[in-house]
């Protein structure tokens, strides 16, 4: 089972975003005295809404789009992925979910969907052709993770707040208050919606492992971490007993051996990550990854 810290993380992060982000803007609209302007504050929480309401519903078929997306879920082509990504939905309580082949130039994988279109996962060519098929299940038991967990609707409600912050910001900083401090609060609200992004990060961080949770759990968490040695090799160079390849950064389909991707884990399973490493990053290092779920798997 998850550890009982790691889930209390998880919830307290969540609601610490929300709660103090929700206390900043309450207490700047007491300071500057907008607490008795309904119009401004309803208009920038009605514009923020609408753009998160409109981003939520069409963002699947935004995404289908700019990704070159391909359904295959009854295309006997490809089966095998649809049989393997069927199978562990059903284990997550997922009964209908769309399968779709991105056709970009790049190793990744990854789920959305909301009310309206369902659940989704999609798989780029380059991914299939590059992972075996256990580190390919491993990969789709992690985004089946994220839509179990409702991810992409969490992520949604705490980034509610920084995008108000912001909207507010702009009506303050170009509104009339030529003579009181709304310009500077309005900068102050503006500079206040970067910060808070990093707390937004530090929680997607989490829902990322939480997410390799769902594979480790199941038993394939060794082949989930090749599989993430293999992505991160195809972009960062990578130490290898072969002095040709020790010098190269990974393009196209070029593989280093097997062991050299083991030798990559090892490190990182000894690696101490400083909180500044990760810090701005959407995901955890791979050192956080591998050591979370070696912790989950059970591997000493």
């Amino acid at each position: 089972m998850i550890t009982s810290s790691f889930k209390l993380k998880l919830i307290l992060g969540s609601f610490a975003v929300i709660l103090i982000m929700f206390a900043l803007v309450l207490a700047i609209l007491y300071f500057v005295g907008l607490v008795n302007s309904p119009y401004l504050i309803s208009l920038a929480l009605s514009i923020s809404l609408f753009i998160l309401l409109v981003q939520w519903l069409l963002g699947p078929k935004m995404i289908e789009s700019f990704y070159n997306l391909k359904e295959v879920t009854h295309d006997k082509n490809y089966y095998w992925l649809v049989n393997l990504v069927n199978e562990e939905a059903r284990k997550d309580g997922i009964n209908k979910i769309k399968i779709y082949i991105a056709n970009v130039n790049e190793l990744n994988a990854f789920s959305f969907g909301n009310i309206i279109f369902g659940n989704s996962i999609a798989i780029t060519e380059p991914l299939l052709s590059y992972l075996n098929e256990k580190e390919i299940r491993a990969v789709v038991e992690h985004e089946l993770g994220h839509l179990k967990h409702k991810d992409v609707e969490l992520i949604l409600a705490i980034s509610i707040i920084p995008s108000l912050i912001y909207y507010l910001g702009l009506s303050l900083f170009f509104g009339d208050d030529r003579e009181g401090n709304g310009a500077l609060i309005g900068m102050l609200l503006l500079i206040f919606s970067s910060i808070f992004q990093i707390f937004i990060l530090f929680v997607n961080r989490n829902r990322e492992l939480y997410a390799d949770y769902n594979s480790a759990i199941k038993g394939n968490g060794k082949y989930l971490e090749t599989a993430l040695a293999k992505i991160y090799s195809q972009y960062h160079p990578v130490k290898s007993n072969n002095n040709i390849s020790s010098m190269l950064m990974l393009a196209g389909n070029q593989r280093f051996k097997t062991s050299d991707y083991n030798n990559l884990i090892k490190e990182w399973r000894k690696k101490k990550v400083s909180i500044f490493e990760d810090l701005f990053l959407d995901h955890p290092h791979p050192a956080r990854r591998i050591q979370f779920i070696d912790k989950v798997s059970g591997v000493q």
